[in-house]
């Protein structure tokens, strides 16, 4: 099952909207599943709904990414993963950020789970120098990026 009609969806490519395709498909254990995928790299796992606390309703599985954001020292990147093609700049990082996620608008759609795209991944904890003014003491061993997102294809919610 669809979640969008054939005229609902010709009027959105009309007007240059961004669509949203949702389907029910049978249950299987977000686990498992996250088990089976061979590529694991740039996935996300967010599990919160398995175990007896049951912290919340979902847990989602978020792959292919079409975009990526990274940000370290000061130097903001991003790659359009279908082209391998990247782009720097050393412009504010959330106006960046917020500046693609206008380019990619979305309408939530009633009655499916409350994540439903959009931009997932980290802030280091070296980030809050990009804040407000901090002393550098520790060595950069890690080499992660201060910031990390990804803008995903495809997502599973459980």
């Amino acid at each position: 099952m669809i979640n969008l009609a054939k005229q609902e969806f010709l009027e959105e490519v009309r007007h240059g909207g961004y669509l949203l395709f949702a389907g029910k498909v049978p249950y299987v254990d977000p686990i498992l599943y996250y088990r089976s995928i061979h590529d694991r790299k740039n996935t996300i796992f967010l599990d919160s709904a398995k175990g007896s606390m049951k912290i919340a309703q979902y847990s989602f599985i978020a792959a292919n990414p079409y975009l990526i954001f990274r940000l370290k020292d000061g130097e903001v990147e991003i790659e359009d993963t279908s082209t391998g093609r990247k782009t720097l700049s050393f412009r504010k990082p959330f106006e960046r950020l917020n500046e693609l996620l206008g380019v990619y608008p979305q309408k939530m759609i009633p009655g499916l789970p409350p994540f439903q795209g959009g931009a997932v991944g980290l802030l280091s904890y070296d980030f809050a120098r990009y804040i407000e003014q901090l002393p550098t003491y520790a060595r950069d061993d890690l080499q992660i990026p201060d910031v990390h997102f990804l803008f995903f294809e495809t997502v599973y919610a459980f």
